[in-house]
């Protein structure tokens, strides 16, 4: 591994133990391992056990000093003495980052990237090792060395796993990363945390099922019908394992899609699922998975497939599909339209523009609006402030509404409030007005007095709202001024 790879991963362990976030800790793709002998390292020999539960940050850090001082090492690493030492190293890493001492942690870096880098190439089956720890590992435990533990272990994974397919490509055998993704399986429906770790993060969208994982994969959607946390896991694990199948050549195309047709109503979700996702890739197939939705009148498939293709597909023709199934699916595509905005938010715009044009279903354009205007940019601005000014539907409006009283601009959202109120559309709409205690809320969130107080002395009149609204809105314009407990 390169030895930039490991630093990045290094530091990213201290980013993680500062926000909570395992998510951040990736190594490079296609990183190669470091040549060349390692710098000294402690004698991990000596380390003690690995922490219990319960140890604190202190007494972490203090067998991290101890181990430190033992000196150079001599003899072969002990693959727990050195997760352990990471686990220290790693406690300590992150308080210099949070003490702002950048030299001193940019130090402590290397020394955990240099750790890191000997432990892979020390052991050949650092991938089996780990996963074999991580069964020791309790979901229950969310101690801060518990947490940094598993993302040590975690790193150590996904390198292995790196390494092991960068030699595959290179022409090697896919024994040895074959052989580390069947170990991660086994291990996959041990509990939630467990799932979603090891085979959410490490193997879905990844190239390393092959062939010899159909059954532990199939065995995982089978297993999914009862433990039912485990089925978008393992409908994505199959998804994934069709993909790498047609990429390699080792299954056809069209087999996969006759598979999928099969799987299509199958009572299974998991496999019910993957079959979505890999027919709306298909023209011709997604014409029959709609065309089924709406003979069945089935709001929840208009749902999956408006989620299966908000994530596979051009967002333009994600909107075109939700537009199709809206009045079929209703608020099961939120969603779709939340995820295809955000991967091309102008196409989002467009697609409102497009359906407010033809004066489609008010429920799509409130949805589209929603997505569309959630950034906090010149364009969504001013989509939501024509929508407000131009949409004849108040639910549509009031969405508006809201999403201007979000945007960091108090005044923005102040004279959202103002235009919807004296609106003569609004004239005698209630639940408008009652959505403006909503608005005023936002803008209670940033702390503008001024605007809070104007705004609420407006509402706290209204002549609509009854007497529990009037006392929400001064409930809320007193927080901000002070005038009563939050």
């Amino acid at each position: 591994m390169r030895r930039c790879s490991i630093l990045a991963i290094a530091l990213a362990i201290a980013v993680a133990v500062l926000f909570g976030a395992a998510a951040l800790l990736r190594g490079e793709p296609g990183a190669t391992p470091i040549t060349g002998d390692a710098p000294p390292s402690p004698d991990l020999r000596r380390a003690e056990p690995a922490p219990q539960v319960g140890h604190t940050v202190d007494a972490v850090i203090e067998r991290t000093s101890v181990a430190a001082a033992v000196g150079p090492a001599e003899a072969p690493l002990d693959f727990d003495a050195a997760v352990t030492r990471l686990v220290g190293m790693g406690v300590e890493l992150s308080e210099l980052v949070a003490r702002g001492d950048q030299d001193a942690a940019m130090r402590r870096n290397q020394d955990v990237g240099e750790l890191l880098a000997r432990v892979l190439t020390t052991f050949p089956d650092a991938g089996e090792r780990a996963v074999d720890r991580m069964t020791a590992l309790s979901p229950a435990d969310a101690s801060l060395e518990a947490n940094l533990r598993r993302q040590v272990l975690v790193v150590i994974l996904r390198s292995d796993l790196e390494e092991r397919q960068r030699r595959t490509e290179k022409g090697t055998p896919r024994g040895a990363v074959d052989a580390l993704v069947a170990a991660i399986l086994a291990i996959v429906p041990q509990d939630e945390p467990t799932a979603n770790t090891l085979g959410a993060e490490l193997l879905v969208d990844h190239p390393y099922l092959g062939p010899a994982h159909e059954d532990p994969v199939l065995e995982l959607v089978t297993l999914s019908a009862t433990e039912t946390w485990l089925t978008q896991v393992a409908s994505d694990l199959l998804r994934t394992l069709w993909r790498n199948l047609e990429k390699t050549g080792a299954r056809a195309r069209s087999d996969l899609a006759s598979l999928a047709l099969l799987f299509f109503d199958d009572v299974n979700q998991a496999r019910r699922l993957a079959a979505i996702r890999e027919l709306v890739r298909d023209p011709r197939l997604r014409r029959i998975a709609i065309e089924r939705a709406h003979e069945r009148r089935d709001a929840a498939l208009a749902g999956a497939i408006g989620n299966a293709a908000a994530a596979e597909l051009d967002a333009a023709t994600a909107f075109e599909i939700v537009r199709e199934l809206h009045e079929l699916g209703g608020s099961t595509l939120i969603g779709p339209c939340v995820i295809a905005a955000g991967r091309d938010p102008p196409a989002a715009r467009r697609a409102y523009e497009e359906a407010l044009a033809d004066s489609r279903d008010a429920g799509l354009r409130a949805d589209l609006l929603m997505a569309s205007a959630m950034g906090q940019d010149g364009p969504a601005v001013e989509l939501a402030r024509t929508a407000l000014r131009d949409d004849p539907d108040p639910v549509v409006r009031g969405r508006a509404m809201l999403a201007l009283t979000a945007q960091p601009d108090a005044s923005v959202g102040e004279r959202a409030i103002f235009d919807a109120l004296d609106d003569p559309r609004s004239g005698s709409d209630a639940d408008l007005a009652k959505v403006a205690i909503h608005g005023l809320e936002n803008l209670a969130r940033l702390g503008d007095r001024n605007v809070v107080q104007r705004v609420g002395q407006r509402l706290a009149s209204h002549p609509l709202l009854a007497e529990a609204d009037r006392a929400r809105v001064r409930a809320v314009v007193g927080r901000v001024l002070g005038d009563s407990p939050r």
